[in-house]
């Protein structure tokens, strides 16, 4: 929860949110340090939109970015709408979550009214967090993967396809998320982070939503930099910090 707790209170220019594709890809010290702007990251590995809708709804209560960066999965498949367990501790506060849960299964409304049930959702989160704290505000969210940890998973002829049926809680959230930032006049860019693969296929709804609503979509999927890939890839999906600040120099320039 360090992250959203973090965020909550403070008014920063650019905002970034999404999963461990945003948290560990976006270098938001350098961006500050190199163009004078306040930016915060707040991606969080493994969470999807039914996390990032109520954190940046909760954010947009009291704040006005100029931008949000909403990084992408490649499929609205669900897989990961049960993720948002972890702001369940906060629910009593924050009613964007209980509101976000009964959209995932209607019976949540009532079971989060037992604190039982809120804090037994996330136990071993909460005792990572107590012998492990994550202070966001120092890195302004940001998780950088080091250099030094090993290269592993790369098959760059491998195509990855998401053919599964389209999650209707998660598409809804998602042209939810977009109308929240038009109705707060708050600019809102979609954009997909460099893999290590021949092709990614996605479903054509995605790109259907952003155009249908005039959001932009920003298509990275294929940034290479002028070394091999176990350089500036962690795995096939994850950029180390030394790619990660490069990417980051590309983005700044879109």
């Amino acid at each position: 929860l360090s992250s959203f707790c973090d965020l909550r209170d403070d008014s920063y220019d650019l905002i970034f949110i999404g999963s461990s594709r945003a948290n560990h890809h976006y270098d938001t010290p350098f961006i500050n340090d190199s163009i004078g702007i306040s930016s915060f990251n707040a991606g969080e590995d493994g969470r999807g939109l039914t996390y990032q809708y109520p954190v940046l709804k909760e954010y947009l209560k009291k704040n006005n970015p100029k931008l949000v960066v909403l990084e992408l999965a490649s499929a609205l498949d669900g897989n990961w709408n049960d993720h948002i367990s972890i702001l369940y501790p906060l629910s009593n506060k924050y009613n964007s979550i209980i509101e976000t849960a009964a959209k995932i299964d209607p019976y949540n409304r009532y079971y989060l009214m037992s604190n039982l049930y809120r804090y037994n959702s996330n136990l071993i989160g909460e005792f990572k967090s107590i012998f492990r704290p994550f202070k966001a505000s120092k890195t302004f969210g940001f998780s950088p993967i080091s250099i030094n940890e090993a290269s592993a998973g790369f098959d760059q002829e491998r195509i990855l396809s998401f053919n599964s049926p389209i999650d209707s809680v998660e598409y809804n959230i998602l042209i939810d998320l977009i109308k929240m930032c038009q109705k707060k006049h708050v600019n809102l860019v979609g954009i997909m982070s460099p893999i290590v693969l021949k092709k990614m296929e996605r479903p054509n709804v995605i790109d259907s939503i952003f155009k249908t609503n005039g959001v932009p979509l920003i298509d990275n999927t294929y940034f290479r930099l002028d070394h091999e890939p176990k350089d500036y890839f962690k795995d096939a999906v994850h950029l180390n910090e030394f790619g990660a600040r490069e990417y980051t120099k590309y983005v700044m320039h879109q």
